[in-house]
């Protein structure tokens, strides 16, 4: 499954990484290195609309890793930044979940309409 081999690597490293082609050869004709490098995401436009969704009950994330996003993004607008906390959701409640629809996905619509 190439969503679960793609975010692997990322819950081994504890960083968030562009993809790891898992072949040394293949990361350094990639990105000039032998592993992936980590997202500058404090270099990110800091007026480019971003929404952030994590969960307290996520067996892949905890809450300190969505913490340590907040943390890079500090200097973000706050008007474009919208953060979506659950307590009680894991990982797949914010697709799967009975009330994903009213918790998650309308306030996904109403951010894709805003910006």
């Amino acid at each position: 499954m190439m969503t679960l081999s793609t975010f692997l690597p990322v819950i081994r490293r504890g960083t968030l990484t562009k993809f790891d082609y898992d072949d040394c050869d293949k990361n350094t004709k990639h990105y000039g290195q032998e592993v992936p490098p980590a997202y500058d995401i404090s270099a990110f436009p800091r007026d480019l609309p971003l929404l952030l969704g994590y969960g307290g009950g996520d067996g892949l994330s905890d809450g300190g890793d969505g913490l340590r996003l907040l943390d890079g993004l500090r200097f973000h607008d706050q008007q474009n930044l919208t953060v979506l906390y659950r307590l009680d959701y894991g990982h797949d409640d914010f697709i799967m979940a009975v009330n994903a629809k009213q918790l998650v996905y309308d306030r996904v619509t109403a951010f894709l309409k805003l910006h």
